[in-house]
């Protein structure tokens, strides 16, 4: 219960009537909840992620029958956690049970989650928490992580939209890394059309006979210089799986090929196709489905 004070102060003189005054001051004995959440101001996406929940009664009676309850945002998963927790993976919620908290007892617990692989870098991740007692007394806080990482863009052109049975012809790749950390062990791969014959491939591309598919191990992709990155023109080329003729290749960018022969005969107005993805370990992805090239006898 509350408990209420009383001072009284008496002013006393000869000749004088006896002055007093008096002031009530109540004392709450109800508990007061503090919140306080932090971790990293920035992370990597695809990467772990710990948020430490700090909690304190800062009041003067004990609150009863706490919990600590945290929604996770679409931008996370759940991996694991510390305390008395339970994770419901419909309603994104975890729920700590701490029981009954003292005056000025504090304590912490911690949530570890996954960072989606594709959020998009510049993306500002928020996660609250909020402690409530049985006294209905509560108290929230939220925390805001700034994602980076990589963002990686594919584009596959070949010197002309028409080619002839018989012909050799080359596909150009153009690979970037446009984000704003580096990407980690990269990977690059094309499959081929099934009626393609497989020729050559530039910078180590491994080719498969099975898959009919080239592979690069790119390693660490640095993050492209303006001149490296794929003008407007390019990425709207590359949305529409479109094909650009009388292609020049640019030493600044990052380019691989692949050459190819078209088998002869072949029948009038076939349309090859070609399937490029680049990733990385970041779990971070790009592709493209090329199948605009006619064949011509």
């Amino acid at each position: 219960e509350d408990v209420q004070v009383t001072n009284i102060a008496y002013l006393v003189a000869d000749g004088l009537p006896e002055l007093n005054a008096q002031a009530m001051i109540t004392i709450s004995s109800a508990p007061a909840l503090d919140l306080t959440i932090s971790a990293p101001i920035q992370a990597i996406r695809g990467q772990s992620l710990t948020y430490d929940f700090n909690y304190t009664n800062s009041g003067h009676g004990p609150a009863t029958s706490v919990v600590l309850v945290d929604t996770l945002p679409w931008d996370i998963d759940f991996t694991s956690a510390v305390g008395d927790y339970n994770y419901d993976d419909v309603s994104r919620v975890l729920t700590w049970n701490l029981g009954d908290l003292a005056s000025d007892q504090s304590g912490s617990v911690q949530a570890t989650v996954l960072l989606r692989g594709d959020i998009l870098s510049g993306t500002t991740v928020y996660n609250g928490g909020t402690i409530r007692s049985s006294e209905g007394i509560e108290a929230s806080a939220i925390w805001a992580t700034v994602i980076r990482g990589p963002e990686l863009t594919l584009e596959v052109v070949t010197d002309s939209a028409v080619v002839h049975a018989g012909d050799l012809f080359t596909y150009h790749l153009q690979f970037c890394n446009v984000g704003d950390t580096i990407a980690t062990n990269t990977v690059l791969s094309d499959t081929l059309d099934s009626r393609l014959t497989y020729v050559s491939s530039t910078d180590g591309g491994i080719y498969d006979p099975v898959s009919h598919s080239v592979l690069w191990n790119l390693g660490n992709l640095e993050i492209c210089t303006p001149e490296q990155a794929p003008s407007a023109k390019s990425l709207i080329a590359l949305t529409s799986g479109a094909l650009k003729s009388a292609v020049r290749r640019d030493a600044s960018q990052n380019w691989v090929e692949i050459t190819v022969r078209l088998p002869s005969p072949m029948e009038n107005g076939i349309t090859l196709f070609n399937q490029g993805e680049i990733t990385c370990g970041e779990g971070v992805a790009a592709s493209v489905a090329v199948d605009a090239i006619t064949v011509m006898v």
